[in-house]
């Protein structure tokens, strides 16, 4: 109950104000007028602000809870969607496509480190069993995935792997949002 004294009152939720006061930090830069530019240095401050505090993405916040920070940074993406043909409909439909995403990848990304570092931590104490992946694999029940999981091409870098996501997502929002009236 010592973690009530923090906030207003007890209708204050601790999760909500923690995810208000983070979210300030990816507040997006002014609008260049290149909305995929734009978008892309926002969506790199959002990967970062995930990355330094991976439990953010597991909050998604309704309007009705959103506070100064979470506002703010709401306004600063909006805008850099303003002004490039999208109604007033369309520009949280692609904001949020766009958080989706760049939550998603971070967290994803951020669960892969742990578990990296949980594997060495594992082959220091002893040799690590063989993974539900491996057991799948050997099983020949799953060869889609095994092939896809297994022989795909990995990036060593985790912003390589990012860039090539998001250039995917703006794409989408390309032919959803900005270049649908030029067909």
């Amino acid at each position: 109950m010592s973690l009530y004294r923090c906030v207003d009152s007890r209708d204050d939720d601790p999760i909500t104000l923690m995810v208000d006061r983070v979210s300030a930090e990816a507040t997006a830069p002014p609008p260049t007028g290149d909305w995929r530019a734009d978008l892309t240095e926002a969506a790199y401050r959002i990967r970062q602000v995930t990355l330094r505090h991976p439990w953010l993405a597991r909050h998604a916040l309704n309007a009705e809870d959103f506070g100064p920070g979470t506002l703010a940074m709401t306004e600063s993406t909006l805008a850099l969607l303003d002004g490039h043909g999208l109604d007033t409909g369309d520009m949280p439909h692609a904001w949020r496509t766009l958080l989706a995403f760049v939550q998603g990848h971070a967290f994803a990304e951020a669960r892969r480190h742990e578990a990296r570092q949980r594997r060495a931590d594992e082959s220091e104490t002893g040799a690590p069993g063989p993974s539900f992946l491996d057991k799948a694999a050997e099983s020949g029940e799953y060869p889609l995935s095994t092939r896809a999981l297994r022989e795909a091409p990995r990036p060593t870098d985790p912003r390589d792997a990012f860039d090539r996501r998001l250039g995917h997502v703006l794409d989408g929002l390309a032919q959803a949002f900005f270049e649908r009236d030029r067909r």
